[in-house]
């Protein structure tokens, strides 16, 4: 989950053998589109959500019908866009938008997924401003979605949180 065009879809397509429409658009994925994550013998689905905006906990944009279906998933990774001009607003305003949609999703193990490392100078520099700035204490990733630089992490840290519930 995360903003529209923060490369939802192109991450999920690097995990799982789902071929996600990718587009330089916002709102290209317009339905919740499933994918399976294969790894050490356990088999996750995951969903590649529509972007969430802000005011999604009261309809704008897709919001109800997409925050409803991360009302089922034991953890929640929002994919953060590197190059935006504010990351760590971006994280903000999704953590409000899933508390103000239920006080339970909020609540959700979330983790970061750090996206488009590969196009910022110096990326472990700006990803440790973000954190500071959010006070994160919670797992988070460094990745290049395009790329595939770092996804194994990500899914080796899945596979394993998951395996433990």
């Amino acid at each position: 989950m995360g903003f529209p065009s923060v490369g939802k879809s192109t991450f999920l397509s690097k995990i799982t053998k789902t071929k996600s429409e990718v587009a330089a658009y916002s709102f290209t994925t317009l339905t919740a589109i499933p994918g399976v994550l294969e790894y050490g013998g356990a088999e996750i689905q995951i969903l590649d959500l529509p972007g969430i905006i802000e005011g999604a906990s009261e309809g704008a944009g897709l919001g109800h019908q997409f925050l409803r279906h991360l009302a089922r998933t034991k953890l929640l990774l929002q994919i953060v866009d590197l190059t935006a001009e504010e990351p760590a607003r971006d994280v903000r305003v999704i953590a409000a938008e899933l508390k103000k949609y239920a006080q339970a999703l909020g609540d959700k193990p979330r983790w970061l997924v750090f996206n488009k490392a590969d196009a910022v100078e110096d990326p472990d520099e700006r990803i440790r401003k973000i954190l500071s700035q959010l006070r994160w204490k919670r797992p988070w990733f460094k990745v290049s979605a395009i790329s595939g630089a770092g996804t194994q992490a990500v899914m080796k840290a899945v596979a394993r949180e998951l395996a433990k519930k």
